[in-house]
């Protein structure tokens, strides 16, 4: 079980920095992949590094996540890797991942094919070639897609479970539960 995370400069800090968190607590190997430096500056000004530059061994990894954020989406649609990484793990039948503004990618990557998706508010008009729905997290085949921020903590559950994985007692440990009635 090995997850791969893709990042760049102006990606969204909250969406990224809890996936690769579940996830590690999950035991999940769980790298983070730079398309820039490794040192990346986030959306709201936050610095931090990734574990690699983007290379080769990210096709060795069984799932592929994309967070949101205005910027770093904008560079992944223009780093031509990006889409070939997509499209790869899409037609081996790998997870493809992505949340907010990163669910663009899977429609630049041509990897919807007429799936149900999640996205950030509006998107249903930048997700043509799937089926919009107002879930906070949407699952279809090998496609896992969320909403926004807000919505990191069910996605990394979902990403977890996508593994096999029970996530009850990470929900307990994260005091999960409380937050239904806030």
């Amino acid at each position: 079980m090995k997850a791969a995370v893709l990042l760049a400069n102006g990606v969204e800090e909250a969406e990224s920095v809890t996936i690769v968190d579940f996830l590690r607590r999950a035991a999940i190997l769980c790298t983070t992949f730079s398309v820039d430096e490794r040192e990346i500056t986030g959306m709201q000004g936050i610095r931090f590094f990734a574990d690699e530059k983007l290379n080769d061994s990210i096709f060795d990894y069984d799932m592929l996540v994309v967070p949101g954020g205005r910027e770093s989406i904008v560079r992944f649609q223009t780093d031509p890797k990006v889409l070939e990484i997509l499209q790869r793990f899409n037609e081996e039948g790998k997870w493809v991942c992505a949340m907010c503004s990163g669910t663009r990618m899977l429609e630049a990557g041509d990897v919807i094919q007429r799936g149900r998706v999640t996205g950030y508010t509006g998107y249903e008009e930048q997700l043509k070639s799937g089926v919009f729905t107002d879930r906070i997290v949407e699952r279809d085949g090998n496609l896992i897609t969320s909403q926004g921020p807000a919505t990191a903590y069910p996605f990394a559950f979902a990403l977890i479970e996508a593994f096999g994985q029970d996530t009850t007692t990470l929900k307990e440990r994260l005091m999960y539960s409380f937050a239904k009635g806030v």
